[in-house]
């Protein structure tokens, strides 16, 4: 893999700086691994020859990482070149140069030797195992050391819908790029706490229940549970609304006050309204858990803000007892003063009536995960708009000394843009359920009309799983902190860049190995791998581990997504000419390994990115 060559290239490059008087021997600790973090395998292209430099290191890196332009004069350059044509011990790497970039290349034979065997030895763990990961590029360009996870747990929270609602295509994000974070820590080694914290508190459920009392019906709660307490739910808030309208909200008989007084009983503890909530919520949660079956999602548990209601209150006596919680004396509302000397602002963590706001819930939620799990990062996995509701819980976490809040580097909060326009294809505006049930029985249709479903015994779970990748694959190839619009044409495509395609692509990779009529060996002779659509193979697979890697520095799944587009297309180019069957043996057997290790690469990132690889279709 990739980081057998870069730490031969530090290595080298190490002893010429040194040799050079660029750097000074006694200056040389971890200088190997620093300068690894900045090599760079070479993005494959059309023009990329079998013997082009594989490997480069961009100047602009190598000056960040020593902080000056060592190499502003070209004698430098010339310097460390001609060491290197003197330097008899370093003859397994040469290097050469550009405008932009130093360039090392390897005999692609020893590449592909060792990228292949590492592929076949370490499987589902290739491109994770490297240590390499554990050298980064920092937001400031500097270069940084990563611990590596030894027994280190991550807290990711992600999902967390409202109960009481059918899961809408609005969640879909916060799930599957939650579901991406957690598989990529879990994959590195760490021990990932994956939190689906529910809303399931606060007045508008209040307004539910009192609503529930006045339009619910049991018979129908029972029969579709989420869809009737939408019903519920659509036609308070418009009574409400009507009564904000007609400036009637002070009446003791409305229904915005109706709400706001249950909501005070079930804080203060109402056995009947509780009783009532606790129904909508166990509901809920069984409903939920059939939609994250069907996406493939799992949690380590549910959590919702009710079980902070009671030390959410706590919490504010505390902070009034520290002097940190004040009271508006206008408003009757209390607030943290989080003013600094650039900005005069603070943070509301109560209501007038002395009622919990959400904030105030996920500082005492925060605060129990910290005693819990004892957790080295936590990450919340939520959209854009809630920006300045994560800032503001973690400058109070700091003001109530958890320090642990003010050091969880850049991603505390995981923010992401909106979807636009998913829907189905007649336009409605849809619940979740629909949006997947459109996708089965479309690609079911075009599974029938292409005839690539005659192998397969169970269709329905087939188009079921392909649908399920189409929409995520759809979702994870856009960066993440754009919005951007859903289209079916792009999402249900077999040929174009799509779930489908990557799904297509492993199962026939499979079947390849299946129909081939050759078995593995261990006695591969590679230099049957040095054709020119073998070798471009070669080095994507070589590039896992790093894009593995630049994945954890931004938590971007659209880098992963468009490698594995890339791989896919370099597979499908190379099984065109690339034959098996009628080979003499030897020529057959490195094939066969180069399209196998393909296939376990494909099929790693398919889980990464959350979906299940199809041996067929």
């Amino acid at each position: 893999m990739a980081g057998y060559f870069r730490q031969a290239i530090a290595s080298k490059l190490s002893r010429l700086l040194i040799q050079s008087g660029t750097i000074q021997e006694s200056q040389s600790e971890t200088l190997v691994t620093r300068l690894a973090a900045v090599v760079k395998v070479k993005k494959i292209s059309k023009k990329h020859s079998l013997w082009d430099d594989q490997f480069q290191i961009n100047f602009k890196d190598l000056n960040l990482l020593f902080n000056e332009n060592i190499f502003a004069n070209v004698t430098l350059k010339e310097k460390i070149l001609s060491s290197d044509s003197q330097s008899p011990s370093c003859n397994e790497v040469r290097i050469g140069s550009n405008d932009k970039f130093l360039q090392f290349g390897f005999d692609p034979k020893i590449i592909a030797e060792n990228v292949l065997s590492a592929v076949r030895n370490e499987g589902s763990k290739f491109g994770y195992s490297s240590h390499l990961h554990q050298v980064a590029i920092g937001d400031d360009g500097g270069i940084r050391l990563i611990e590596p996870p030894n027994d280190k747990t991550v807290v990711v929270e992600y999902s967390s819908p409202n109960i009481a609602k059918p899961f809408h295509a609005g969640h879909l994000r916060s799930t599957i790029i939650g579901n991406f974070v957690s598989n990529l820590y879990e994959g590195l080694g760490y021990k990932v706490i994956r939190i689906n914290y529910l809303g399931d508190w606060g007045t508008q459920f209040g307004l539910l229940a009192a609503g529930f009392r006045k339009y619910g019906c049991e018979e129908k709660l029972q029969e579709d549970a989420l869809q009737h307490l939408f019903q519920v739910y659509v036609k308070v808030n418009k009574e409400t609304a009507d009564e904000v309208a007609a400036n009637q909200t002070a009446n003791a008989n409305s229904m915005y006050q109706q709400g706001q007084r249950t909501f005070r009983k079930m804080e203060h503890g109402d056995k009947d309204y509780l009783e009532l909530w606790q129904k909508f919520r166990h509901l809920s949660i069984e409903e939920y858990k059939k939609m994250y079956k069907r996406l493939g999602i799992s949690f380590t548990v549910h959590h919702g803000e009710s079980m902070y209601a009671k030390s959410a209150q706590n919490l504010l006596k505390d902070l009034q007892c520290s002097g940190l919680l004040q009271t508006d004396q206008k408003t009757g509302v209390g607030f943290v003063d989080v003013s600094d000397e650039r900005n005069s602002s603070r943070v509301t963590l109560s209501k007038s009536d002395g009622t919990t706001l959400y904030l105030t819930r996920d500082l005492s939620a925060a605060k129990d995960r910290k005693k819990k799990y004892n957790f080295h990062k936590i990450h919340y996995v939520v959209d854009n708009g809630q920006k300045s509701h994560f800032h503001n819980l973690k400058v109070v976490l700091g003001k109530m000394k958890e320090n642990w809040a003010l050091t969880t580097g850049p991603h505390f909060h995981i923010g992401f843009g909106r979807v636009l326009g998913m829907s189905t294809r007649k336009g409605e505006v849809v619940f979740m359920k629909d949006i997947l049930d459109e996708a089965q029985a479309i690609m079911l249709q075009k599974m029938r009309e292409t005839k690539t479903s005659k192998d397969v015994s169970d269709e329905d779970a087939v188009a079921d799983i392909l649908g399920v990748s189409s929409i995520l694959v759809q979702d994870l190839k856009e960066r993440r902190n754009r919005d951007y619009k859903f289209s079916w044409e792009k999402c249900l495509n077999f040929k174009a860049d799509s779930g489908v395609f990557l799904q297509y692509a492993h199962a026939r990779l499979n079947s390849l190995q299946l129909t081939c009529g050759v078995k593995l060996t261990d006695q591969i002779d590679y230099s049957f791998l040095l054709e020119e659509d073998a070798f471009k193979l070669v080095l994507q697979i070589c590039r896992y581990d790093e894009v593995l890697r630049d994945s954890m520095q931004t938590f971007e799944p659209c880098v992963v997504v468009q490698y594995l587009f890339q791989l896919a297309h370099l597979s499908n180019q190379a099984h065109r000419v690339l034959l098996i069957k009628g080979q003499p043996e030897d020529i057959a057997q490195a094939r066969l390994l180069l399209f196998h290790c393909t296939q376990q690469v494909l099929a790693s990132g398919l889980r990464l990115v959350g979906c299940l690889p199809l041996d067929k279709m």
